[in-house]
């Protein structure tokens, strides 16, 4: 009973000095992985790699966002971040490019809340 109340308070001591996942812990979007997007708004968009999300808020409205018929995103490296674009076909034609302001990793836990 010692043992095992011993090992209880050694976990919840490691736990409390290794911190939390950070953004640089959320895994890398891949431009040739996205495969889709859902729930756009001018503001933002998720895309989707499977069953995994990223939420990209953009840097400002970005016009008829909301009603794109289809989303690319272009990144200046191998992951997906902030400061890349992303170009989608606005619902009365023309590509139109739009800043991403922020990516963030939706995970699996909040995704089915």
């Amino acid at each position: 009973m010692k043992r095992l109340a011993t090992a209880a308070l050694l976990i919840a001591g490691f736990a409390a000095i290794v911190p939390a996942a950070s953004a640089a812990d959320a895994p890398c979007l891949r431009t040739r992985g996205i495969d889709g997007f859902i729930e756009n708004t001018d503001t933002s968009v998720v895309l989707t790699q499977g069953a995994r999300h990223w939420k990209a808020e953009t840097a400002g409205s970005c016009i008829d966002l909301g009603k794109a018929r289809s989303v690319a995103a272009v990144s200046r490296g191998a992951c997906l971040k902030a400061g890349d674009k992303i170009n989608y076909e606005a619902s009365f034609g023309g590509i139109r490019t739009c800043k991403i302001g922020s990516l963030t990793y939706v995970t699996p836990d909040a995704a089915s809340n």
